[in-house]
Order: C-alpha cells, then structure tokens, then sequence
C-alpha cells in the first residue's frame, strides 16, 4: 500500500470519535479526507465529568464525502457534524451532540444522591483549517474550534492537532486543546447549589458552591491509526484532561472525583466507496 493509499483510503486522525457519556469525549482519533466509512470503537471513560471512576462504553462513527466535492458528513458517537464547504482547507458546519445524563447510576455513593443532571441535545458550529507541513500525505498541523449550547449549558473547544505519518501504513498524532464553559453549564456540571446537594457535603459549612464561568480545563489528544488492508483501518487512541479552576476546585471533583481525567479507546472502521 503506497503513501496515496494511505490518503484516499484512511480516514485520517483529528477528530475525537465521542461516546455517549457526560461530557462525551472519547480518543479515538478519526477525522475526514476523501474518504467513506463506518466503524465501531469501544473505550474506557469517566461515568460523570470528574469522576474517579471509569466504565466501559461502545459508540458507532462514520463518514460520507459527496462525491467531486470536499463536503461530507460524519457521525462521532453521538455527535454529528456537517462540512458545508467545498474547500481542501477550510471547514465549517453545524453540530450536533447528545450529552447523556448523571443520574444516580454513577459509581459514587455521594455523587449519585446528587439531583440529577439531565441528558441534553446540543446544537453550535465548527471551524477548522489544515495546515500541510510538507508534500507528504497527512503530515499537517488542524487548528479547530467550536461552540455549542443546550438546556445544561453552552461549552466550546479549541484544539490544535499534529500528524506524523511514520510509514506508508502507519500514522501518529497528538493534539492540545482547551474547554470553556459558560455559568449554567458550569453549575450544572460542577455546581453544588440545592438544599439537597448542599446538605451533601458538611465541608461547605451549608453554603452553595456556584462555579463561575471559565476554562475547564486542558487536554492532550494521542493516538496510532494503522491499515490492516485497503479496506481496515484500526485507530487506538488515549485523550488525557486536566480539569481546571472552578471545576478542579468543585467538591464534586475534589471530594469525590479526580482533576486528573483519563480516556482510552480502540476503533475499526471499514473503508467503502
């Protein structure tokens, strides 16, 4: 398999794929060129942003590029987005994410007495340019951003992401990125504010932890792809957050979770025309 193989049949490695969890991130690192597929990738998460604890979570993802044009459509787990530019730098499109719920089905025995934050259906837009490094196929710098808002919130994102391509079947990546969140999406994610939650947690002397808006935190996407044929291509990949400020600082966090948020997962997708 040669090196334009590798471009017209790879689905590349920006993207996150997303599980449905919380805060649905997930590091399986997909992203499009000029490419069809359809996959499955099971990972570890956290079971509320912030946790401690991770479970096991499965998510579907694919990808569709018109044909004679550089606009496509991609699911992620359960975010979908749109590229409505036919430009092979730019893209920009809607997006759609579904943020599923805390509940007391955490494996926190504080945290799962906490009212419950319900799931949500976000909407916003996504802006990203690639950069080509050299006449190599996918060895690029992407710089992304974007912003999107539901009845929990409004979040955004911005990430810059390298590649490496290491062979002709074989490519890295590693990324940095940030996480804003506005007030209510910060009180309902890291917010102890009712009488009940209050009465959770004896530390706050019965006075409310309300979270400001501001940075979440930071992350560090990585991760391999590698083509097992023309047609498969297994993605492994890992995402490390650092949460930050108010929500490091939250007692949900501090008391009964972990700043420190570790993601893993591995893919297959399948490669059609």
């Amino acid at each position: 398999m040669n090196m334009h193989k590798l471009t017209s049949g790879s689905i590349g490695l920006a993207a996150l794929l997303l599980v449905s969890v919380a805060h649905a991130d997930i590091a399986i690192p997909v992203d499009g060129l000029n490419v069809n597929l359809i996959g499955l990738a099971v990972g570890a998460v956290p079971d509320y942003y912030g946790s401690s604890h991770e479970q096991g979570d499965v998510g579907l993802y694919g990808r569709y590029q018109f044909e004679n044009s550089e606009r496509y459509v991609m699911l992620m787990g359960p975010q979908f987005t749109a590229n409505l530019l036919n430009d092979p730098n730019w893209r920009i499109g809607p997006l759609i994410k579904f943020r599923g719920a805390r509940d007391s089905g955490v494996n926190d025995r504080i945290v799962s007495k906490m009212d419950k934050v319900d799931s949500a259906v976000e909407g916003g837009a996504f802006l990203q340019y690639k950069l080509p490094l050299s006449n190599v196929p996918l060895h690029q710098v992407t710089f992304s951003g974007d912003v999107e808002g539901g009845k929990n919130g409004t979040e955004a994102h911005l990430n810059v992401m390298y590649f490496q391509p290491f062979s002709k079947t074989l490519i890295g990546n590693i990324g940095l990125g940030m996480t804003y969140g506005n007030n209510k999406f910060m009180d309902n994610y890291f917010g102890v504010t009712s009488a009940n939650d209050v009465a959770l947690y004896p530390s706050l002397g019965g006075r409310a932890y309300n979270p400001s808006s501001g940075a979440v935190g930071w992350n560090m996407p990585f991760g391999v792809s590698t083509f097992l044929s023309k047609e498969w291509v297994l993605s492994v990949g890992g995402r490390y957050e650092h949460l930050a400020s108010n929500a490091k600082d939250s007692p949900v966090v501090d008391l009964h979770g972990n700043s420190n948020q570790w993601i893993g997962g591995v893919g297959l997708a399948y490669v059609f025309k």
